[in-house]
Parts: C-alpha cells; sequence; structure tokens
C-alpha cells in the first residue's frame, strides 16, 4: 500500500512514517522540512508548505491512504491556519482519488465547551468530512513520550515543582484510560 502521512515530521508523524515503513508500506513522507528528517533512504520525501498550494502538485498522486497531522499550535490565527490547510489538503486528496485519509483529533468530555484548540480540530473534521474519501477520526487525549510537546511540558513542570496536581478541566469528570505503553531504546 503507499501511504502518505502529512506532518511527517511531527512526533507522532516520525513514529508513523518508521511503524508503516517497517510493516512493508510504500511510504511518502510530507513535511515543510522533509529534506532535514532522518527517515530510512527508501522513505519517499516530498517537500512542501500547505500555505503554498503550488507546492502540493503531485501531493497524492498513487496514494491509497493518507494520514493528516496537522495541527496550528502557536499561531494566534491558528483556527485560520488549520481550516484552510484541511481545505487544501481535501481538494488535492480528492482530485487524486485518495481512498482513505485518517486524521489524528482531539477527545474531548464535554462537546459545548471546547478549548479553541479543540474546537479548531472539530471544525477540521466537517472539513475533511466533505472529501470524496472515506474518512477515519482518531481521536486522542494526550500523546506523551519522550520528543512530544506534552512529555516536555510536564517534564519542566516535574523539574519546577515537587508535586504536579492535574484536575479535569472546567469541572468536569477527569478519567484516565491507559491505551498503550510502550517503550523504544
Amino acid at each position: 500500500m503507499r501511504v502518505l502521512v502529512v506532518g511527517a515530521t511531527g512526533f507522532v508523524g516520525r513514529q508513523l512514517v518508521e511503524s508503516l515503513h517497517s510493516a512493508g508500506h510504500d511510504v511518502v513522507a510530507f513535511s515543510r522540512s522533509a529534506s532535514q528528517s532522518q527517515f530510512s533512504d527508501d522513505v519517499e520525501l516530498f517537500e512542501g508548505d500547505l500555505g503554498d498550494p503550488t507546492s502540493l502538485e503531485g501531493l497524492c498522486d498513487g496514494i491509497d491512504v493518507a494520514y493528516y497531522l496537522i495541527h496550528s499550535l502557536t499561531a494566534d490565527n491558528f483556527a485560520d491556519l488549520d481550516r484552510t490547510y484541511a481545505r487544501r489538503f481535501r481538494e488535492v486528496a480528492s482530485a487524486a482519488g485518495v481512498d482513505r485519509v485518517v486524521y489524528l483529533s482531539g477527545i474531548s468530555g464535554d462537546e459545548r465547551n471546547l478549548s479553541p484548540h479543540l474546537a479548531s480540530r472539530r471544525e477540521v473534521e466537517s472539513v475533511l468530512e466533505a472529501g470524496s474519501f472515506d474518512l477515519t477520526v482518531l481521536r486522542a487525549a494526550i500523546i506523551i513520550g519522550a520528543g512530544s510537546v506534552s512529555f516536555r511540558i510536564v517534564d519542566d513542570l516535574t523539574d519546577r515543582l515537587p508535586v504536579v496536581t492535574f484536575t479535569a478541566q472546567k469541572g468536569g469528570a477527569c478519567r484516565w484510560t491507559p491505551v498503550l505503553t510502550t517503550k523504544r531504546w
């Protein structure tokens, strides 16, 4: 299977590219900095920017499944960027006949009180749902691993504070659900 990973140099993307490659898939790694990645030699690199439509030409050609891992976290206009990037990707993937897109979104306990970032992720879900491909949405609560943004935040807190208390956001219930624990050396 020929698989595209959009956001291949992020924490999840790097892990996913290597896992898909190890499973024997033909992997295309898309990123603004793909040429600086350290993937296996037979992982195809596609450097481009969802902010530049001209850089997307041919991105989805021959792709069976695409993983869309893009989230704008730092810009003040992150919701606008998320929406624009998702629309551009949807158009390119639909035009190329991609069969399935897998989108990594976020989970929340109360859909009525979403943070701005989670609301943006829900909007991206809606944008992608309008594509001609089948869509699978994965809603992750928090992804922690060496090198992830969440890990660095928690690691920094534990270096500075003797005790760290995590509570439910906005008064909702807080449930811990371990899904998978792995160590890789």
